[in-house]
């Protein structure tokens, strides 16, 4: 099986939708995406991705069924004490000071001090993980620890329009590793497309594998540079984002 993840193009936050340059790159994915073989679509509820979803989706001849998914939306757990922020906005230097427990797999919550006693990102990450646990089940892999128990092998291909962060979160199931390796070591561009397949090598027992991250190939094709959005300033005197 095959999962694809796409992040929603170049956003307009305070509407909840696109900016003119995200409806250009969502016009470039949908030449990416008018062939691709996809079995199922799933979107979260807000705006900005079902806007990319609608656009990315506007050159296929078929018309694909979508399934709205509240525990696609953004991961928008904060930590509950000033500064309040997300988990993709922790300074390194302060992640840095929790020591290896910050990237233990069992240990990350209670080891970082912004998560701890934070019931908002423990419940919002549970939600997440069993709703995505859910639906693997639906199509037939099951999760038992480190692993996904095969009920029904196949190759269909399920497409989710989702945002970064939870992206990030799910990608953290998916491959047994711990959420701040995604959400501090990677950065999925607006309008990205993330590959992610199965591995049966062993009947019955299958992993998950990252095989492309953030590609960004339908931006270049156009000529387009991929949008800052989610990234930070790459020396100190670049002025345009440094929190």
């Amino acid at each position: 099986m095959r999962l694809l993840f796409i992040r929603h193009a170049d956003p307009d936050y305070a509407r909840d939708s696109l900016t003119p340059r995200g409806e250009e790159e969502a016009l470039a994915l949908a030449e990416t995406l008018a062939d691709e073989k996809i079995d199922a679509v799933f979107c979260s509820p807000l705006g900005r991705a079902k806007r990319t979803m609608e656009v990315g989706f506007s050159l296929r001849a078929d018309q694909l069924p979508v399934k709205i998914l509240p525990w696609l939306r953004e991961f928008d757990a904060v930590t509950p004490h000033p500064p309040q922020q997300r988990a993709w906005d922790f300074l390194p230097e302060d992640i840095a000071r929790y020591g290896e427990d910050a990237y233990s797999l069992e240990d990350y919550v209670k080891a970082v001090t912004p998560y701890r006693d934070s019931t908002d990102f423990i419940a919002k990450r549970d939600e997440a993980f069993a709703g995505l646990d859910a639906l693997l089940a639906e199509y037939g892999y099951q999760k038992d620890g480190l692993l996904y128990r095969v009920a029904a092998s196949n190759d269909r291909t399920l497409v989710f329009f989702c945002h970064f962060g939870i992206e990030a979160l799910l990608l953290s199931r998916l491959v047994n590793a711990p959420p701040l390796v995604f959400f501090q070591g990677t950065c999925a561009s607006p309008s990205s497309i993330t590959e992610v397949y199965t591995e049966e090598r062993r009947q019955g027992i299958a992993s998950f594998r990252i095989l492309h991250f953030g590609e960004t190939a339908h931006l270049r094709k156009k000529g387009l540079e991929d949008s800052f959005a989610a990234r930070f300033s790459e020396t100190f005197d670049d002025p345009r984002r440094h929190d």
